[in-house]
């Protein structure tokens, strides 16, 4: 078992890595949403998915899978 030092010092990092994740996570989930945007946008320009994918680095399955979840994530935040 480690002395109250070691113990004070784990749960400091413990905290500071935690607050590090949940800014990281908010960062991550708005660069989703702006490349959401981004293809939809794209798809209504007349781009296909196979050039959305090549642009991006995206399969055509991931990224019409990650526009799905971006529409459904979209309409559960508007009925709430």
């Amino acid at each position: 078992m480690g002395t109250q030092r070691d113990l004070s010092h784990l749960r400091d990092e413990l905290r500071e890595i935690s607050a590090e994740l949940a800014k990281s996570n908010g960062i991550v989930e708005e660069q989703r949403d702006r490349r959401a945007a981004l293809v939809e946008e794209a798809r209504e320009a007349g781009l296909t998915w196979r050039e959305i994918s090549a642009l991006t680095g995206v399969t055509e399955h991931g990224l019409i899978k990650a526009q799905a979840a971006a529409k459904k994530g979209r309409v559960e935040k508007a009925a709430s």
